[in-house]
């Protein structure tokens, strides 16, 4: 965990820990994921890496902005068949359930950036909180980890998040974009589309595949980061009762993706 400290110039005292003032944070765990989900809606991203522990604070947002980009990329294609080949038809190659549940393709700790989630519990021991959240109401419900420095509560998504992962998203984005350009100036036959979904399926897969593939190495890099950084009796954190409140932590502790590979016609 960050602890802000308070530097004493000219003075031989060890530096102090920064606890909250105490009129305490503005934002409680609970309402900072909350606030989190709101400017994320709003689009206002660059504002989001302010309250996300450091050094993760704009891998965060880039992640979260790249997803955002591959969403709206989808939105668009699925809006122009539905306008030109039928709502039917926009339905079977809607990859949005992609971002149902992030935890999926970018590790736990990125969960609560999945489209249906829902805080319950917060749970806070000093500097540390936890907030239950469940996805899609799927239980048991995931934890996640905020760390109060300088009286703000700020998300801690743990392990750095790969690169290979907001890259995969926005592979993906341009993939779907380019699909949805090549309709628009008929260089791909929108009635054999109405006719054979299974033709546009495939040019679907074609284009996402590259961007699949930089997924799957992102997982890989994001489980290799989590096992060297994790922090021994963090990750298994239980949630502490109300007469705990007081008490010290016990150490600080198949998807289709954008591609511009060219497929069969």
């Amino acid at each position: 965990m960050l602890i802000v400290v308070a530097s004493f110039a000219g003075c031989s005292r060890p530096p102090a820990v920064q606890h909250a003032s105490a009129s305490g944070p503005a934002l409680g765990p609970r309402a900072t994921l909350e606030r989190l989900g709101e400017l994320r809606r709003q689009q206002r991203h660059s504002e989001m890496a302010r309250l996300v522990a450091a050094p993760h604070g704009e891998d965060v947002v880039r992640f979260v902005a790249a997803v955002d980009e591959f969403l709206a990329a989808n939105r668009r294609l699925c809006d122009w068949l539905g306008n030109h080949a039928g709502l039917g038809l926009s339905q079977t190659i809607d990859q949005s359930y992609v971002a149902d549940d992030l935890a999926v393709y970018a590790g736990e700790d990125l969960g609560v950036f999945s489209r249906h989630v829902e805080f319950l519990d917060e749970a806070v021991i000093g500097d540390l909180a936890t907030v239950a959240y469940t996805v899609e109401n799927r239980l048991p419900a995931g934890r996640a980890r905020l760390r109060l420095v300088a009286d703000v509560w700020r998300y801690d998504p743990g392990a750095a998040c790969a690169a290979e992962l907001p890259r995969a998203f926005r592979d993906m984005a341009r993939g779907l974009d380019s699909l949805r350009a090549e309709l628009e100036l008929n260089k791909i036959d929108v009635d054999r589309v109405r006719n054979d979904p299974e033709y546009l399926m495939e040019k679907v897969k074609a284009r996402l595949r590259r961007g699949v593939g930089l997924l799957s190495k992102a997982r890989v890099a994001r489980r290799t980061s989590e096992e060297a950084q994790r922090a021994p009796g963090w990750q298994n954190w239980p949630l502490p009762t109300e007469d705990e409140s007081a008490a010290e932590l016990p150490g600080d502790a198949d998807l289709p993706g954008p591609s511009t590979e060219a497929e069969g016609s």
